[in-house]
């Protein structure tokens, strides 16, 4: 090797020392960080102020003022005082702070840092001590990230948006506010207000929320959760520990599993693909379970055991095999695909019965309805009502004092029946074996296969209507109990009423014609009608009639079931009333006063009657409806001429009368 060759080789080797050893003095000086200290208030003014590598002191309080900016970059922030909250960091007006890779703390006691009136703060990958309480209020704006912070509050319509961060001690939001988070650890998160929280793959050891709020959370962590006083909790692919719903609070389980669940006042609670090990529900308002495995230990429950007080349940999907469901007061239950022994319904309660299978069932003063299930043995008394749909069956049914409703399918199927002081409404005739003790009326929905065909029914009255012209045919029961009736429509365009009534009860059906000419009756409706037909104010016509008119009197009258009979009474001059009977078009009726004479007061009023005897009567709330009648041109004329004639006549009796006195003398 030559000497040059050498000469170079050493040159190389030197520069590259050189470089190496330069980075690694400038890394180590830059790592150093540098020692400052403000004395005073820091007051940021206008633009940016910097605190970047450095050890910075502040020997009083921070504010950083309208629309100015503080940045704390690579640096460790120490307020120092003497006494706990001495001193505080504010940051207002438009402001904005931006800590990265930073530590904020105190020499002694705790300090706020407050950012309001629509302020902003950035805090990145940074530690804020445990005595720096963070306070984001008024409008403004909080985005924490890789962080670590103690306590954080946001509120007054701010927004706050987490990643990644830890809030080792309290996470409070309350007001109008909206919270965004992922990937973050919260020891305690209080929610009042109306605010709407969104949690993703995070943890939250305990939550409270209440007001009208919104937790959402995703794929979260959830213990000793409270949801409370109008509040939302809607939690997908959790694992909850203790959770309370109170105070018509809304909580939905999607896909998650509940260790204890309390749900107490009027709650919504569903649960769907989620799984409870133990739940404590009083007075609940609506609960409802999808593909739920098991339920245990509910309020008020026995072996084996589950009794709903005032509750809103509904079970999909669900095992609760060898238990006994007892609704009472007023409780609402939805049972599909279940099998259980017993199945009780008391005092006003509403039980669905989809696909399942009952040993037992008792029904009194509620309702249940059975779709496609099997019951054992069904007993229904006290006003209980029955209703029984597609291909159900029952093996032994009994119904006293109560209501049953069959409209199954021919293959649904009632092996003993015995009907005592009951209702029986049949819609569609399932098979049954037998019958006994049937009572009140009776009816089959039929297709009618031709213009005429004779329906009987028993108990009842019969009146058959077509809604535009009013009743065309009415039916009473015979002295042996039954009204036959003979269809005979002739216009197969339209649409009849038929409508089965005894005292207040009544049966609608509806009477429609297909394109074969063929009538289907149609039950749509069967009540207890006490209420009255609606008047409206009547008008007439001519406003302000003479004595040579008659006055038209045209009122609206409509019913929830059909008007019979509208009147219009009247009087003048405080003669007796008088009455006339309007006549229908559809739901305006009308009628006429006659003519009467010139300057007399004429008052009125409307009394209707619906199908059911119920009588509304619309008098103008007591100073009945008046109008005055006028004197016509006609009759002025004829007055005038009257008047004249009478003068004249007059005149020649007295010109004969003065001649003949002339004669005498």
């Amino acid at each position: 090797m030559s000497l040059r060759s050498i000469t170079l080789a050493i040159i190389v080797i030197a520069a590259i020392f050189t470089f190496t050893f330069g980075m690694y003095m400038h890394v180590e000086k830059a790592a150093a960080l540098t020692e400052r200290i403000h004395e005073g208030d820091l007051i940021v003014k206008n633009g940016t102020f910097t605190i970047a590598d450095s050890n910075f002191t502040v020997n009083g309080n921070i504010y950083v003022m309208k629309d100015a900016v503080l940045v704390i970059e690579n640096s460790i922030l120490i307020v120092n005082q003497t006494e706990d909250l001495e001193h505080v960091i504010k940051v207002n007006e438009t402001a904005r702070i931006e800590i990265v890779n930073s530590n904020v703390c105190t020499s002694v006691g705790s300090i706020q840092m407050i950012i309001t009136d629509n302020a902003s703060a950035t805090i990145s990958s940074s530690k804020i001590s445990n005595d720096t309480m963070i306070e984001c209020r008024v409008n403004s704006t909080i985005t924490v990230s890789s962080s670590k912070i103690a306590s954080l509050t946001i509120a007054d319509n701010s927004t706050g948006m987490l990643n990644g961060a830890e809030i080792t001690e309290k996470l409070e939001i309350y007001g109008i506010c909206s919270v965004n988070m992922t990937s973050t650890h919260i020891a305690y998160i209080e929610v009042s207000g109306r605010c709407e929280v969104r949690a993703l793959n995070s943890y939250i050891n305990s939550t409270s929320v209440s007001g009208e709020s919104l937790l959402n959370a995703t794929a979260t962590i959830l213990n000793n959760v409270s949801i409370d006083n109008a509040a939302t909790l809607y939690a997908k692919g959790c694992s909850l520990n203790r959770t309370f719903v109170r105070g018509k609070s809304s909580c939905v389980f999607n896909s998650s599993q509940v260790e204890t669940l309390e749900a107490t006042g009027v709650s919504n609670v569903k649960l769907i693909k989620s799984h409870v090990n133990e739940a404590l529900l009083k007075v609940v308002g609506h609960f409802t379970v999808k593909n739920l495995p098991k339920m245990a230990k509910l309020w008020g429950s026995s072996i084996n055991g589950s009794i709903f007080y005032s509750l809103n349940i509904t079970l999909i999907n669900s095992t609760i095999s060898s238990y006994k469901v007892h609704a009472c007061e007023g409780s609402i239950v939805e049972i599909s695909n279940a099998d259980m022994d017993i199945l009780k319904a008391y005092s006003g309660s509403t039980v669905y019965l989809n696909f399942s299978r009952v040993d037992e069932a008792i029904v009194m003063s509620s309702i249940v309805k059975l779709m496609h299930s099997t019951i054992d043995k069904l007993e229904a008394k006290g006003s209980g009502r029955i209703h029984i749909y597609g291909e159900s069956i029952v093996n032994e049914m009994s119904v006293k004092d109560s209501c049953l409703t069959l409209d199954g399918e021919q293959s649904s199927k009632i092996k003993d029946l015995v009907i005592e002081n009951s209702t029986l409404i049949i819609a569609r005739m399932p098979s049954i074996d037998s019958i006994s003790k049937v009572s009140s009326f009776l009816f089959r929905q039929i297709t009618i296969s031709c213009m005429k065909e004779e329906v009987t029914f028993s108990n009842v009255n019969i009146t058959i209507i077509d809604e535009s012209l009013g009743t065309i045919a009415k039916y009473s029961v015979n002295e042996t109990g039954y009204a036959t009736v003979l269809l005979d429509f002739t216009d197969t365009s339209k649409t009849y009423v038929l409508i089965a009534h005894s005292g207040r009860s009544f049966i609608k059906l509806t009477l429609a014609f297909d394109c074969l000419h063929m009538i289907t009756l149609n039950f749509s409706q069967f009540s207890i009608d006490d209420s009255p037909p609606s008047i409206q104010a009547p008008s007439i016509e001519p406003m302000e009639p003479s004595d040579v008119q008659a006055v038209s009197v045209k009122v609206t009258v409509s019913d929830n079931l059909y008007v019979e009979k509208v009147y219009l009474f009247f009087r003048f001059d405080g003669s007796s009333w008088k009455c006339i009977e309007l006549k229908r078009a559809g739901d305006l009726f009308e009628g006429y006063i006659p003519s009467l004479p010139a300057g007399s007061k004429v008052e009125f009023y409307i009394v209707a009657y619906d199908i059911l005897g119920n009588k509304a009567v619309n008098d103008n709330d007591g100073k009945y409806f008046t109008y005055t009648v006028k004197y016509s041109s006609t009759s002025f004329h004829i007055s005038l001429i009257g008047i004249v004639l009478a003068l004249m006549a007059i005149a020649i009796v007295y010109v004969v009368w003065k001649k003949r006195n002339l004669l005498l003398r």
